[in-house]
């Protein structure tokens, strides 16, 4: 090892300062070719001193660095103490030295790594590197235009020198990229523009400076393949680091050509390698100098004497590559700004348009914008593929679980899923991962048995791994498309996606596949999603699926309740040998290793036996500055991975942005499904009031009695006086959903919930900071491409929650939650993205018991359209319970359909509206104003519309199910229920004799409910022994039975999971309740519900009120109370506290049996 650090300079100290010495005797040694003679022997002696102050400084003037004796390379030591230097080659950073030599010949391909040890002498020398490190043309590959459908992000990078391009940066932000964006918008595109000249911090260093450049142009193409890149050029090229400030790594990474300006280099990377078509250079003539006032003109020019040589090959280097993409334009010295001290032009209106022109015409080529279905397929497959790559390489502790998993492959006949479940961090990705790229190789080579003449087709996907993952949709259609199960194109409707992979998992026709899906549990909270419908509960005898999750989650116990349980293998602590081989290998990528205390220390964290919190140490550790320094980082890592993560915070903040950290992630964790980076960068783009004054702080802690967000009553006439004043604008002008949200708008909120106000977007620099800090803790969500951001782990979430959001005093968490949700509301209030809007709005105004706010956003018709879809109506009727109760919300509707009346809305559309309202009111509880708001929709579609088929199979359809519920509210079946039950009937009858004249998959689907209805009534109808001459009893029975046995077949043809499980409970109503097979079809029934809708749904309610009868029949008090109990409960969620359904199940509690019983059992707990 040689001698040992002296007691002042340490071996890491020491190998440092030689690299920036032997930096320095590269420099010097350049310069002794242009230099005279004197000059020659003054550069040769420093070079010489500063070599032997180094050795000297280490105590041993025989030892070089590297631990042996002898003298460094490079370097002759002659006894006048001068060092000579081969011309031909020359000392980068201590880097070992190139064996290019100059001139090139043509065609040469020189590696970036390579091109970064190369010292060149001429700035002809650089371009001859720069050509020879492009791409060539027959190794470019053909972009692929993706067709879409669905939001996608565009990054358009800006480079330029500063100070002389201020007037063409202002026509830019101000005018340019409006318009652009405001196009975008149209196009469903959000546009984000890099220009990371505006907002880099004055302390930023030279690294950072350099790393944040070429990272936000990699970011362009991680997002857009082929960046937009825009340059502009005049008479400056920029600044010219010194070798000693471009670190080696990234002088490999970028293929660094030692000599070039930063402009220069963010050219080369961003647009000059890979002749990229969507660059655009803008040229200003050299003419404007000599027309800006002397004193200003040295912002205009560089003062370094090679400057116009380096511009006049930079320019016709550009010219020559990208012929029609460099245009040259002209502009006019207009006036100085003294305040300022800068040069301000004009004449930019040509040049503004020529930008604006261009990537118009780029961005539509790339993106062409189709109604269809988007084809994002391959590119889900290949950021699939890299993430295998990334994570799949090695595994280390684990290998008792992946033999686990190929044994589970290698089985014949097995018909079941596998789950790999564990706590979160616990690596279940990597060991997914791993076992795909094992089961591809056996695959290959066609060692898993099985497949007979075919061979195993292997399909993976990781959740949050890339955008659009996270989507069940997109997840289902790369699934049938890779795996061949349908040819073309996959199918865009969710119910057929859904129902074509179960056929096909199921199916022994399948071809042999294997199936490997990690992080199910991360998928977008999608009721598809977490019916995991379309996963069968016995697999076909040729088809593997593998699953990775979170334990306990609703996944998991949705999983473990299937009839076929599925084998688990649990994913638990790591070996002590295990952690100890991942901290070696994981320092060994970067040339680092831990001594022995070091390590003893680190695994005798109790967080260590976690993946994650391992991964987070070593990264903590890895980025920490003095070896000397590491023992004590690691005494003071937390021990738990929620402290650990809020250390990390902590250092993010100091580093990557402080206020705009902090911001960003309480935005995420009160967002409800997470933010579309556009969205961020709106939402932290007013900087100064992000974080609450310190007077609004001052009056939370003086004001003990205060209470964030107090109950605001519902004022229907304030709502109505709103609506009147926007009709005009609604129904009798262009539709604007801006204009509309504005007049919504409410004022005399309490003073700690921030108003939205409009500000310029968050500068991409300061942007880039931020998320370079947090990416690794984000994932993509939501649909492929459009930007969404949340938490990549749910502990992260927590450890958010726990270090901004948790407070010794109650009032402080309030004034938190409701600071933070009031930004956001403001915010979505004036969205115009109805998704998104919908989506988050009603949630944040919940959130902060805003009434008044909450109950003018549900009034709005675009949207109760989007809350009243199937799928989001649960949702509608909580936003109404915060907002008043279903009382108010009949009020406010009532009101608004008045108002309607009075417009110019077609009678048509006012049919459906009051169809749609009286619908969502039935599901209130509010019968009375349903059944007339029914009748009058009946009357305006009889008399005035022609009475069409279509409509009045709906309207009749709609009737019944409404007095279907108010039937459903009876305790007991007595001669008013075969009454009822007879007008249900008839009622529904007339819908389905005029469904069986109709066509069509919806038409079907709807004669399929109107059969449920018919047939439950006729259950109820024969039990209250009804005495209709029409109807007797029996024949009820008889048509019943009948009518839900087709309702079943219809339901399975659709796929529809949901009215299947209704289908089975209504054949079980018509079974006697002293006949088992009742309860059969009950169970049955309830199992595909909880899979489909989940435990709060009403159908579940419904189940569970059944089941509870049906013991109480048999006698079975007990059992039945526990079901009437989970009813009540449910009935409570679904509906409310003070819903006529939950009124009915909390009076079925109360009767004595029911009331002794919970005293019993609570007796029976207590002992």
């Amino acid at each position: 090892m040689g001698c040992s650090p002296s007691s002042d300079v340490t071996r890491g100290e020491f190998e440092a300062r030689m690299g920036i010495l032997q930096t320095r005797v590269a420099h010097l040694e350049e310069e002794l070719g242009h230099r005279s003679g004197d000059q020659n022997v003054a550069a040769s002696v420093e070079a010489s001193v500063l070599v032997g102050a180094a050795q000297n400084e280490r105590g041993d003037p025989k030892m070089n660095p590297n631990g042996g004796h002898g003298r460094s390379r490079n370097t002759t030591h002659h006894g006048s103490g001068a060092v000579s230097s081969s011309p031909s080659t020359h000392l980068v950073a201590s880097a070992p030295t190139s064996k290019i030599r100059f001139p090139l010949k043509p065609g040469t391909e020189v590696s970036l790594s390579e091109a970064a040890r190369v010292r060149t002498s001429s700035i002809k020398e650089q371009w001859q590197l720069a050509d020879a490190t492009c791409v060539k043309k027959h190794k470019l590959k053909p972009k692929v235009l993706k067709r879409r459908k669905g939001w996608k992000t565009i990054r358009l990078f800006v480079s330029s020198t500063f100070t002389d391009f201020y007037s063409e940066r202002e026509i830019l932000v101000k005018e340019v990229f409006p318009d652009l964006k405001a196009w975008c918008q149209s196009r469903r595109l959000h546009l984000v523009e890099c220009d990371l000249r505006w907002g880099v911090p004055k302390d930023t260093t030279s690294e950072e400076t350099l790393k944040t450049c070429l990272g936000e142009i990699d970011r362009c193409f991680e997002d857009n393949t082929e960046p937009f890149f825009l340059n502009m050029l005049g008479e400056k090229s920029g600044w010219i680091p010194e070798p000693i400030e471009v670190p080696g790594l990234l002088c490999a990474q970028y293929g660094w050509i030692h000599g070039m300006s930063v402009t220069e280099m963010e050219i080369l990377h961003g647009a000059y390698r890979t002749t990229t078509p969507n660059a655009l250079f803008m040229l200003r003539d050299d003419h404007l100098v000599s027309t800006i006032p002397e004193d200003l003109r040295y912002l205009f020019v560089d003062t370094n004497p090679r400057a116009p040589e380096k511009l006049l090959a930079l320019k016709g280097n550009i010219r020559k590559r990208f012929p029609k993409q460099c245009h040259s334009y002209t502009a006019e010295f207009a006036q100085v700004d003294h305040a300022a001290g800068r040069a301000e032009l004009r004449g930019l209106q040509s040049f503004a348009k020529q930008v604006f022109d261009f990537f118009k015409t780029r961005i539509e080529v790339s993106y062409p914008l189709d109604e269809g279905v988007q084809d994002v397929l391959e590119s889900q497959r290949a950021a699939h593929e890299i993430f295998l790559d990334s994570r799949g390489q090695t595994v280390l502790g684990r290998e008792e679980i992946l033999d686990e998993v190929q044994s589970y492959i290698n089985k014949s006949n097995v018909n079941f899923p596998l789950m790999l479940v564990g706590s979160a961090g616990a690596g279940k990705s990597a060991i997914i991962a791993r076992s795909a790229v094992t089961t591809i190789a056996n695959a290959r080579d066609g060692s898993i048995p099985g497949a007979g003449l075919d061979s195993w087709q292997v399909f993976y996907h990781f959740v949050g791994a890339a955008p659009g993952s996270t989507d069940i949709g997109r997840l289902l259609q790369r699934l049938l498309r890779e795996l061949n199960f349908v040819k073309g194109d996959a199918p865009s409707d969710i119910e057929k996606l859904i129902q074509d992979t179960h056929r096909a998992l199921s199916s022994e026709d399948t071809m042999p596949s294997i199936l490997f899906i990690d992080a199910i549990n991360q998928l977008d909270d999608d009721p598809n999603a977490k019916a995991m419908k379309w996963l069968p509960d016995t697999l076909s005898s040729h088809v593997r699926v593998v699953l990775s999750m979170i334990n306990q989650t609703e996944y998991h116990r949705s999983l473990l309740a299937r009839s076929t349980v599925p084998r688990e293998i649990f994913c638990g602590p790591l070996s002590l040998a295990a952690r100890k081989d991942i901290i070696t290998e994981t320092f060994a990528q970067y040339n680092k290793r831990l001594d022995d205390s070091q390590m003893r220390l680190l695994l005798s964290k109790d967080g260590s036996a976690n993946p994650l919190w391992l991964s987070l140490a070593c990264e903590e550790l890895r980025l920490f500055g003095s070896f000397e320094g590491v023992l004590q980082k690691i005494r003071e890592l937390a021990d738990d991975l929620l402290s650990l993560l809020e250390q990390i915070l902590s250092r993010l903040e100091e580093e990557n942005g402080g206020v705009l950290v902090v911001a960003t992630l309480c935005f995420l964790e009160c967002s409800r499904h997470g933010l579309v980076e556009s969205e961020l960068l709106s939402l932290l783009g007013d900087e100064d009031s992000l974080l609450p004054s310190d007077s609004v702080w001052q009056d939370v802690a003086e004001d003990e009695s205060s209470e964030m967000a107090d109950v605001q009553q519902v004022d229907v006439q304030a709502i109505v006086d709103d609506l009147r004043a926007t009709v005009e604008q609604t129904y009798r002008g262009p539709t604007d959903v801006a204009k509309v949200a504005k007049a919504f708008e409410t004022t005399g909120l309490d003073s700690s919930v921030p108003q939205a106000k409009k500000v310029p977007p968050l500068p991409a620099a300061k942007w880039s900071l931020v998320h370079r800090g947090l990416r690794r803790f984000l994932r993509p969500c939501g649909q492929g491409g459009e930007g969404r951001l949340d938490f990549y782990h749910r502990t992260m979430s927590k450890a958010v929650r726990r270090k901004y959001f948790i407070h010794d005093e109650d009032r402080y968490t309030k004034f938190w939650y409701t600071w933070w949700h009031g930004k956001l509301s403001g915010f979505f209030e004036s969205h115009n993205d109805l998704d998104r809007r919908s989506e988050e709005l009603p949630y944040h105004l919940e959130q902060l018991l805003d009434h008044s706010r909450l109950a003018r956003c549900l009034v709005e018709w675009p949207m109760f359209d989007r809350l009243f879809e199937e799928h989001s109506r649960i949702d509608l009727l909580k936003s109404w319970r915060k907002a008043g109760g279903y009382q108010a919300a009949s009020a406010c509707y009532g009101e608004a359909l008045a108002v309607l009346k009075q417009s110019d809305v077609s009678r048509e559309e006012l049919s459906i509206r009051l169809e749609k309202v009286a619908r969502f009111l039935s599901l209130a509880g509010e019968y009375n104003d349903a059944f007339g708001l029914l009748e009058e929709s009946q009357r305006i579609e009889e008399k005035e519309l022609g009475a069409r088929p279509d409509r009045m199979a709906d309207l009749l359809y709609a009737l019944a199910d409404t007095k279907s519920e108010v039937a459903k509210l009876q305790d007991f079946i007595d001669a008013n229920t075969a009454v009822q039950s007879k007008g249900v009937i008839d009622l529904a009858a007339k819908s389905i004799a005029i469904r069986r004249s109709l066509q069509g998959e919806q038409n079907e689907r709807k004669l399929g409910m109107a059969l449920l209805v018919t047939s439950f009534h006729m259950s109820s109808y024969s039990q209250a022994r009804g005495r209709d001459p029409e109807l007797t009893p029996e024949q009820a029975t008889q048509q019943g039975v009948a009518m839900a046995k087709e309702a079943i077949k219809i339901f399975q043809q659709l796929g529809d999971g949901e009215r299947l499980a209704e289908s089975y409970m209504v054949v079980g109503l018509h079974i006697n309740s002293s006949d088992p097979s009742q309860l059969e079809y009950l169970q049955k029934g309830l199992s595909l519900c909880l899979r489909v809708c989940g435990r709060y749904h009403m159908l579940s309610a419904r189940f569970h009120i059944n089941i509870g009868i049906y013991y109480e029949d048999s006698g079975d008090y007990i059992r039945a109370y526990e079901y009437f109990k989970d009813w009540a409960e449910i009935c409570v969620e679904v509906y409310g506290p003070s819903h006529p359904k939950t009124k009915r199940a909390k009076g079925t509690l109360q009767e004595p049996r029911y009331v002794n019983i919970a005293q019993q059992l609570a007796a029976e707990k207590m002992q």
